[in-house]
């Protein structure tokens, strides 16, 4: 992660030990970046521009340290003595600088500066835990909070509404409790749920109702505008079932149905909040049948608005285009015979995030041969592979235009030969994944078209079917593909029926990647005396109109290029 000058602890009120913690772990985290030379030392003893100085990054772990210990004045002797006069940049700094000295041990000497960072870290955090107790942490889910009004997202009751008189049900019922429903906070607008249970009731007509604890009143004043409504106070277990009967209430003389966060057999475990036991007591309590809000979650939480979808857009062509010079990179280098390493392609492509205003926090894969068999593998700066004429590279990257954290993400995989010519075999093989990825496409376009629903579990059926077909079912060992938006892992239907059973509907206005892959780490693709391996993965991002599907990232991979042809 590279991170700016103008980096610094959100000079709001820090709302609890657990954030700031989690925001000192990350600057504990920054020393040992992939772009740690420049960043804390330069090898041209300067500062690169648009990166953090010692003393810059020293004075926010400092600020963070003082509020930590402002909030708890326990934790003082701890922070300023054992975490800040062992452990400092200058220390760091100290331990060599790459012309002095190998880079292998002055990165060796900083990874153990950075363990002990994160034990003493961990020990505040432990202490912290205590606090819980008096204060319980909220669930934090990366959305929009009320009554802030960030950027575009807010939330549509009418909308909501609509999906309930639609499907016969009588209404949402969003339960909370120590942290166990982000969903039904963020509905709420809400960024701290309290102490105690509370209902929030969104009927298919009508304006929302709330059950709260009788001392908890402070806790709902700044809830979202369009969940503003009567709230109703219960103090004992026998007035929290009482009132509950009361407010779930749907039409006289017809079976009431309630939508939930419950997922049966936990299929779609991205929803399943609510425990046994409280879906038990609202049943006994209100006599209703209860149903999935699998599908009413990603219509209040996951739809994106045009304007976030043009910003995605806009990601897509500055990732199609980094793609391409990193590729440039490789051939160049290869070509004029200098030594490459996958960490080079890495640090190349997070300088062309960079030049391009886009987001630090977001660094590629850059796998060659048998470590693109393992599709999450990510080099470092100490832990990577050599690329030389003859070898196979993948390339998957993600990023957002802008720093804004709700800015919507792109994302995209590539496959490229270094060579003359690309090996049938590995010719053969990514024909197989695209065959796989257009079947998923196609699926999605005849329904679209026929007007009639398509489901997330369905779509990765037709491109699974596809690779099973061509012998390489036990190669594909993952989902299809992911929910996209302001986070890599979306709120929205995956395109999975391999690790979970999604039957979410592919609704409009949500966007998604399609990303097969097929992975061989003993593949022998070129008759080498020794078998290199490989991992094939090629990933587009779609989102769905009413009646169209739309591929953003165009132009798709048809084929392996040779890079020096």
């Amino acid at each position: 992660m590279s991170t700016p000058v103008d980096m610094a602890l959100p000079t709001r009120r820090v709302e609890d030990l657990h954030h700031l913690l989690r925001h000192l772990h990350e600057l504990a985290a920054l020393a040992a970046s992939p772009l740690a030379s420049s960043l804390l030392v330069s090898r041209q003893q300067q500062a690169q521009p648009g990166t953090m100085t010692d003393a810059a990054l020293r004075a926010v772990l400092n600020a963070g340290v003082e509020q930590l210990a402002q909030m708890a004045p326990g934790l003082a002797d701890l922070l300023r003595g054992r975490f800040w006069e062992r452990l400092t940049v200058a220390q760091m700094v100290r331990a060599g600088r790459p012309e002095q000295q190998s880079e292998r041990r002055f990165y060796a000497q900083q990874q153990q500066a950075i363990e002990r960072l994160a034990i003493l870290l961990a020990e505040a955090e432990a202490r912290c835990q205590q606090q819980q107790a008096q204060h319980p942490l909220p669930a934090r889910l990366p959305l929009p909070s009320y009554p802030a009004g960030q950027g575009e997202f807010h939330m549509n009751l009418t909308q909501i509404q609509t999906y309930l008189q639609a499907h016969d049900l009588d209404g949402w019922l969003l339960y909370f409790f120590q942290n166990n429903n982000p969903i039904a906070l963020s509905v709420a607008g809400l960024r701290n749920g309290g102490t105690r249970r509370w209902f929030l009731w969104l009927p298919a007509q009508g304006e929302p109702q709330w059950l709260i604890h009788a001392i908890e009143g402070n806790t709902f004043v700044h809830i979202a505008p369009e969940m503003q409504g009567p709230m109703q106070r219960y103090a004992g277990w026998r007035q929290l079932a009482e009132l509950l009967g009361q407010i779930v209430t749907g039409q006289p003389g017809q079976p009431l149905r309630v939508a939930m966060e419950y997922s049966p057999g936990s299929a779609i475990p991205y929803v399943s909040r609510v425990d046994a036991g409280t879906l038990e007591m609202v049943q006994q309590a209100t006599g209703a049948t209860i149903v999935s809000s699998a599908d009413l979650t990603q219509l209040a939480l996951a739809v994106l608005s045009p304007a976030t979808l043009d910003g995605h857009r806009a990601a897509a062509r500055h990732c199609l285009a980094v793609k391409e010079s990193a590729f440039a990179f490789i051939a160049e280098r290869l070509r004029s015979g200098m030594a490459l390493t996958e960490w080079d392609v890495y640090g190349l492509i997070c300088e062309q995030f960079a030049a391009r205003g886009m987001d630090p926090e977001f660094t590629p894969i850059v796998a060659v041969n048998r470590n693109a068999a393992d599709p999450h593998y990510a080099p470092s700066a100490t832990h990577h592979s050599s690329i030389q004429v003859g070898d196979l590279v993948l390339i998957d990257l993600w990023n957002r235009v802008g720093r804004d954290p709700y800015g919507c993400l792109a994302d995209i995989t590539w496959t490229a030969f270094c060579g003359n010519a690309t090996p049938p075999k590995v010719q053969q093989i990514f024909a197989v994944v695209a065959q796989g990825r257009d079947a998923a496409v196609a699926l999605i376009e005849a329904r679209l078209s026929a007007g009639e629903p398509v489901y997330g579990y369905e779509v990765d059926d037709a491109c699974r079917a596809v690779i099973t077909a061509a012998g390489y079912g036990p190669n594909f060992f993952h989902r299809t593909g992911h929910s996209l938006g302001w986070l890599d892992h979306f709120l929205g239907v995956n395109i999975d029926n391999l690790e979970t059973q999604d039957r979410r509907q592919l609704l409009p206005g949500l966007l998604f990647t399609i990303e097969p892959g097929i992975y061989l780490p003993d593949c022998n693709f070129d008759d080498s005396p020794m078998p290199k391996g490989l991992g094939i993965r090629s990933e587009i991002n779609c989102t769905v109109h009413a009646d169209r599907l739309e591929v953003t990232t165009l132009p798709m991979q048809r084929s392996v290029t040779a890079l020096l042809a």
